[in-house]
């Protein structure tokens, strides 16, 4: 269960570990939480995928429980012989307030970013010498004007700008099959 608090600028405000050091188990800890004015929130939002939700509109219903003690729990001594005394028995009031969530607001989930690949210059020369395309490659490196900057480097990453700029041309010179090839034989662990 989640729980809430509201804020004075109506919002929620979520607990977080550092409110509760040396607590196990904190998200669940019912009797902590409160003691923080936290709230369980009530409501479950419709499942959309590709979508998180967040609540929108809530409202706060206040409420409570009585309960009575029995047994061992609720027994007092005696002050003067310090004896238990049976049968007295305590109320207590368990608080059992929540935040109800009237609507929810779905909030798109961006797509992940591809990983980062990189590509190893000595491995690409390598793929491209065993399929006798490398004087080709270095040709059209050389005619971009880029051959001082492939021979200062030891791997390319593929968020490279250049790499991205100069891949469709790749591509349309050597295939898409062959390019994919090729890197796939270069990338670096």
């Amino acid at each position: 269960m989640q729980y809430a608090k509201e804020t004075e600028y109506q919002t929620l405000r979520y607990p977080n570990a550092a409110e509760f050091p040396g607590i196990p188990n904190w998200e669940e800890h019912d009797v902590a939480l409160r003691a923080k004015d936290y709230m369980p929130l009530v409501g479950e939002p419709d499942y959309r995928p590709g979508y998180e939700a967040e609540p929108a509109t809530w409202h706060t219903v206040y409420q409570s429980e009585e309960h009575e003690t029995s047994g061992p729990d609720g027994e007092e001594t005696d002050p003067e012989t310090g004896a238990p005394v049976p049968g007295v028995r305590r109320t207590y009031t368990v608080d059992t307030s929540y935040i109800q969530v009237d609507t929810w607001e779905y909030i798109p989930i961006p797509e992940p970013e591809p990983p980062v690949v990189r590509y190893s210059r000595y491995l690409i020369k390598r793929a491209c010498e065993r399929r006798g395309l490398w004087e080709q490659v270095k040709a059209a490196i050389e005619a971009a004007g880029k051959w001082e900057s492939f021979l200062i480097i030891n791997d390319i990453a593929s968020d490279n700008q250049e790499l991205e700029e100069a891949m469709p041309l790749i591509v349309q010179t050597f295939g898409q099959a062959l390019v994919d090839e090729v890197l796939a034989e270069s990338i670096v662990e």
